[in-house]
């Protein structure tokens, strides 16, 4: 009979163990779940946005610059042009 005491009491040991395991592990999945979550539709899409939103000025000034350029060299071409015919 103390054999079988034994086994009840270690599978109700092993028991208590499995389940106070399980309070570790599962609020410590869960926190990993939720962490990465948040960082896909969270921090991700927002820092596509800003990336995207600077992406958008750098072609903004881009283009700035290439009409200024383009107005500086029909200025000079139109310079060029009245003193050759003059």
């Amino acid at each position: 009979m103390k054999g079988f005491e034994k086994c009840i009491c270690s599978k109700a040991i092993n028991k208590k163990v499995f389940l106070s395991s399980l309070k570790i592990i599962i609020p410590l999945y869960t926190t990993f779940v939720l962490f990465l979550i948040s960082v896909f539709l969270i921090f991700v899409p927002m820092l596509e946005k800003q990336i995207i939103n600077r992406k958008k000025e750098m072609i903004r000034e881009f283009t700035k610059s290439t009409w200024s350029l383009i107005s500086e060299y029909d200025q000079l071409v139109a310079a060029l042009v009245l003193n050759n015919r003059k």
